[in-house]
């Protein structure tokens, strides 16, 4: 079963309740005693799929088996991985980390705000401090004196309020600026919330013109901060613009994510073709095309590699800073019976169905090594780059 934009963002907004953010069940639940489909009936399907021995992805035993399904994930200097672990309610959240250096694993428990995978993010300081932002709040956690700080977001009052089919202001995406600022878009509200990480306050509200809708993305550049609206309303579509100097300008075309490179920007638009552009999102210097990206993308780099990944396609893709691609690499999947799914909310399981490594998170730890959450199957995974 392959989940389109239009049905995930159905489920985004139908996960919500005005008291909290349900557990919303996109990562399907399969029944335990259901074997998977023989290989010859797959093929006579037309569905060939990647087994795990096929796949240069490695799911290391002591990153598997987490007590929740992992979202965003992040990787500080020194390499330790960290990993919010969100309930889908709202309190129980947990903030694992996992020293390589030691090979010690560490939880701690998170403060409380109505919080998922689709409503929790997770960046690293300079100095290494981790944000998060989730829910309504913005916290940081000090790693040394193990202390976290949080802020409230400001409420809706004097905003222009966004009518989507769902109540509530939960956070849709978190991005830091170049003084470790964090940026923080929410749904249903037309503004960016900008909070100093260092005291810990509220500095303002960037209005977003109303007509745009609701942000779901955004990446603060040099250039300003791009914003993204996917999903779009009845009175407006899937729009990008760039916030700069309290200016507003519309750009051309749509994405599902943008990630800045410095003198370029990557954008993952919502036709399945990933660009590599100029700043100005209008002179194309790389396109590739991914069938069945499942539209939410999610983009990592480090100093000589960009690593893009479509939520449900299968496959990460592994590219030069220039666009070039270097190589794709396979994801683990397997068919199995459509009566051994629980299907959510009365959508229709069909009869064969798809169990794929659906890719939560991307985050590259200094030696270049990437790893990615697997929001179907509780784990993190690894894929090392290929030597040139």
């Amino acid at each position: 079963m392959k989940i389109r934009l239009p049905r995930i963002a159905w489920l985004l907004l139908a996960g919500l309740t005005s008291g909290g953010i349900l557990g919303i069940a996109l990562a399907l639940t399969l029944s335990p005693g259901d074997p998977p489909i023989p290989t010859a009936e797959r093929a006579a399907a037309g569905l060939p799929q990647i087994g795990p021995d096929q796949t240069s992805a490695e799911f290391p035993v002591y990153l598997a088996n987490l007590s929740l399904p992992p979202g965003d994930i992040a990787i500080d200097n020194q390499g330790s991985l960290w990993v919010p672990l969100f309930t889908g309610s709202d309190s129980g959240h947990e903030l694992v980390r996992f020293d390589y250096e030691s090979g010690n694993m560490k939880t701690y428990p998170l403060p409380e705000s109505p919080a998922s995978n689709l409503f929790g993010f997770i960046e690293v300081r300079s100095d290494g401090q981790i944000i998060l932002s989730y829910g309504s709040v913005v916290t940081r956690f000090d790693p040394v004196s193990e202390i976290f700080i949080s802020v409230s977001l400001p409420s809706a009052d004097n905003l222009d309020e966004l009518l989507l089919p769902a109540e509530g202001t939960w956070v849709t995406d978190l991005s830091l600026g170049a003084s470790d600022e964090a940026y923080v878009s929410r749904m249903n509200i037309s503004a960016i919330a900008k909070v100093d990480t260092s005291s810990m306050k509220v500095l303002e509200q960037i209005p977003v013109p109303r007509d745009f809708g609701p942000v779901y993305g955004l990446e603060a550049t040099p250039e300003g901060l791009y914003i993204t609206n996917w999903i779009g309303t009845e009175k407006s579509g899937a729009r990008v613009a760039l916030i700069s100097d309290g200016t507003y300008q519309e750009l051309p075309g749509s994405a599902a994510e943008i990630f800045g490179l410095g003198d370029s920007v990557v954008v993952a638009g919502t036709d399945d073709v990933l660009r590599f552009t100029d700043k100005s999102l209008q002179v194309a210097q790389k396109e590739t095309t991914v069938a069945g990206s499942g539209a939410i993308y999610r983009v990592a780099a480090s100093d000589d590699r960009v690593w893009i990944a479509g939520r449900d396609a299968g496959v990460i893709l592994e590219f030069t800073r220039s666009g070039d691609l270097i190589a794709e690499h396979a994801l683990p999947s397997e068919v199995i019976p459509g009566e051994s799914i629980s299907c959510p909310w009365g959508i229709e399981c069909e009869d064969v169905v798809i169990s794929r490594t659906r890719v939560e998170g991307l985050a590259v730890a200094p030696d270049g090594t990437l790893y990615f959450s697997d929001g179907n199957h509780n784990r993190i995974g690894v894929l090392h780059p290929t030597l040139p």
